[in-house]
């Protein structure tokens, strides 16, 4: 008798009490999000914008049948040139007006150079690159050392014309192969840019028909497609751990990118280290660059070398 009331009052508790804890502990967590997303205050802000929900800040404001940019452009000439919403868990300032943003950014040093740590530029490029790196020395110097080796490459010269004269001219004779046949002409098209964009960064090119390049040209796009709509977890990053919110496969995806270009980055590296030729690509400078750089801070350059040692 004793055992059955007590195997009664377990199975009580387990189907009984386990949703309102369960419940308890989903109200406290709310709770907890909606106090901390409102403990920041900020002093000095432009006028608020539209009105704004616990959580999701403004971002509901932006749903509509206009894509976002046009919808706050709208938005401006309500609230006003300048104003400020909170967009999930950042707060943002918007700017309306050429002058305020020429301000802003031509006119403030480096005041607005730095990049916000949101959930895209944290897990999937680590902050590192140029273009959505943190502010900071790295950072100018890489850019530096960019526009400089850019402009030795070609660009913007007749050099970089000549360039693109020989890969249209490879394109047009893709499309003569087609024997006026119908076709997409889709792909040629986006194998002839990148491979513009790779002669200048590896300084040399991919067939048409590589079937390694046409892949990760698909997971390029795929990796765009995903980012629309994944552009969300910026704003609030909780998302990205549903099922099916796709954050897992941008991962698998930009891991797939370096699988192929860590190893031919790495080897352009190894052969100018030896070579020690006039650098004709964006690797073999930067390679040049690391070895000047050993010669005046070694320590520094030892640490980069680690760094891009593991990458391979």
């Amino acid at each position: 008798m004793y055992a059955s009331v007590e195997k009664i009052s377990s199975s009580v508790f387990y189907y009984g009490f386990t949703p309102f804890i369960l419940a308890g502990l989903i109200a406290f967590l709310l709770s907890f999000i909606l106090v901390r997303s409102g403990k920041k205050k900020y002093k000095n802000l432009p006028p608020r914008g539209p009105m704004e929900w616990p959580v999701l800040g403004g971002l509901p404001s932006l749903s509509g049948k206009d894509m976002p940019h046009v919808i706050i452009a709208d938005m401006a000439k309500k609230y006003g040139p300048i104003f400020g919403m909170k967009m999930g868990s950042f707060y943002a300032v918007i700017l309306s007006d050429y002058s305020l943003v020429r301000q802003a950014f031509a006119k403030s040093n480096d005041e607005f150079s730095d990049r916000p740590k949101i959930t895209m530029i944290e897990n999937i490029v680590q902050g590192k690159g140029l273009i959505v790196s943190y502010f900071g020395q790295m950072q100018t110097e890489h850019r530096r050392f960019s526009l400089s080796a850019l402009r030795s490459l070609g660009m913007g010269k007749f050099k970089m014309e000549e360039t693109i004269v020989d890969e249209a001219r490879q394109l047009a004779m893709i499309f003569t192969s087609r024997q006026s046949k119908p076709f997409v002409p889709f792909h040629d098209i986006v194998v002839s840019v990148s491979n513009i964009i790779c002669w200048l960064s590896l300084g040399k090119r991919f067939d048409y028909n590589d079937e390694n390049f046409k892949a990760i040209l698909a997971s390029l796009f795929e990796s765009f497609e995903i980012a629309e709509i994944a552009g969300l977890f910026n704003f609030l990053p909780f998302l990205r751990f549903l099922p099916g919110s796709g954050f897992k496969r941008m991962i698998a995806l930009q891991q797939n990118h370096d699988r192929f270009l860590k190893p031919l980055v790495w080897k352009i590296h190894e052969e100018q280290e030896k070579s020690r030729r006039s650098p004709t690509c964006y690797v073999e400078m930067y390679t040049e660059q690391m070895i000047e750089a050993e010669r005046e801070t070694p320590v520094n350059t030892r640490l980069l070398k680690k760094y891009v040692s593991r990458s391979r």
